[in-house]
């Protein structure tokens, strides 16, 4: 970025480059007229997203509902800062069509989704849905129709690992953002805080034979395996693994 007196250049690599530049300039310019100066910049990460949480809104917290409108402000306020995605967790704000007890009565519309859509797409910021896999399954494993995935009956936390369907249940849900949400590339697992381990019968004994570890990482690795297998490039938050080394390999 070049500023002089008679004329500003932004000159990149690429069109990112040059969005990033303008994004500088219009930071220079909050206040008056820029100043002259030249900015060699390039950042210090590709991989710049910020998380966006509605972690447990649903009907008795509905203080915690997002404003739309004000969502769609804030996706303009994270652009301007050069971010380039977003983690979204939607949880029970995202309108699930194959289980839509997933989702509660405050829950974005399909139409509401679409412009979220199109406004992170205006502004080159990629979407990363973040759906969480074990634990923190509240908003589905709060439903009795559920109540056959949960770890520990009578407990909305964690899902059980060794359920035989969990996995299929888990790629309904994968399948819904891809229908809304069809340029995906990358989809967060969300695996932390999955402290349950081993609770049930079932979990028990397989926990007995080969570890806690096993219990863990083969229900996650499989299931990033079929996320893989659709085409996105699964993550998964790291401290679980760091809690149960044993299970890297």
């Amino acid at each position: 970025l070049a500023i002089s007196e008679k004329d500003i250049t932004v000159t990149g690599r690429a069109q990112a480059g040059i969005t990033a530049g303008l994004r500088t300039l219009a930071q220079l310019a909050a206040d008056g007229a820029p100043p002259c100066c030249e900015i060699e910049d390039a950042p210090d990460v590709a991989f710049r997203a910020a998380h966006i949480c509605y972690h447990l809104v649903r009907e008795n917290l509905a203080y915690n509902t997002p404003n739309f409108n004000s969502l769609l402000a804030h996706i303009d306020e994270l652009a301007a800062l050069k971010y380039n995605a977003l983690l979204v967790e939607f949880e029970s704000l995202f309108p699930f069509r194959r289980n839509p007890l997933a989702s509660c009565r405050l829950a974005f519309t399909r139409d509401q989704i679409e412009r979220i859509r199109e406004r992170a797409a205006a502004h080159r910021l990629e979407i990363v849905p973040l759906v969480q896999c074990l634990g923190h399954a509240y908003n589905v494993l709060m439903h009795d129709e559920y109540a056959e995935y949960r770890e520990i009956p009578g407990c909305s936390q964690q899902f059980c690992p060794t359920h035989p369907k969990l996995a299929d249940l888990y790629m309904q849900f994968v399948e819904d953002y891809c229908e809304l949400l069809p340029d995906l590339r990358q989809w967060h697992m969300g695996g932390d805080e999955s402290y349950l381990l081993g609770q049930c019968d079932r979990c028990r004994a397989k926990a007995e034979k080969q570890g806690i570890s096993k219990v863990y990482v083969d229900y996650v690795g499989a299931l990033a395996d079929r996320i893989k297998a659709a085409g996105l490039r699964p993550m998964v938050w790291s401290d679980m693994l760091e809690h149960h080394p044993a299970a890297v390999d």
